[in-house]
């Protein structure tokens, strides 16, 4: 397998919200696409209430950075072919900010990405790491065949 990349505790610091364990997302470098580890359901430091699931952004801003860091570019060379600042790039890549689709697709594309790449990615993170993953689903799926 390949590299394994952490999500930290926390995300954003300390808090109620603070996510824990670590999570953590295997990529093969064969296929780059990613391969996530799923950890057991974690509990909040409340008691039994279950800790929040992740949010979009976050995972996204997580696998933009993580594929900045694979290709070994700064911050500053993504920011300057997207047109963004180099803090507006950094609040992303933590989930702090949720990019406008035009400004999405322009870091999407500075990175030689396309948004079906990150879309894949960020869904089978979530799924993998939502703590409602393991359990079935309420509504009917239905399923092109």
């Amino acid at each position: 397998m390949g590299e394994v990349i952490a999500f930290p505790g926390g995300w954003h610091g300390q808090g109620e919200h603070s996510l824990g364990p670590h999570r953590a997302v295997e990529y093969d470098a064969a296929e780059q696409a990613p391969h996530p580890v799923v950890p057991r359901q974690a509990t909040s430091d409340l008691g039994d209430h279950p800790r929040r699931a992740f949010l979009w952004r976050e995972i996204a801003g997580h696998e933009l950075r993580a594929e900045r860091v694979r290709q070994g570019r700064t911050q500053s060379d993504v920011a300057s072919r997207a047109g963004v600042s180099t803090q507006y790039l950094s609040e992303i890549e933590r989930g702090r900010k949720e990019p406008s689709s035009e400004v999405l697709r322009a870091v999407i594309g500075a990175l030689g990405l396309d948004l079906v790449d990150l879309t894949g990615r960020v869904t089978r993170t979530l799924a993998a790491t939502s703590p409602a993953s393991s359990a079935p689903s309420a509504s009917p799926v239905l399923q092109a065949g």
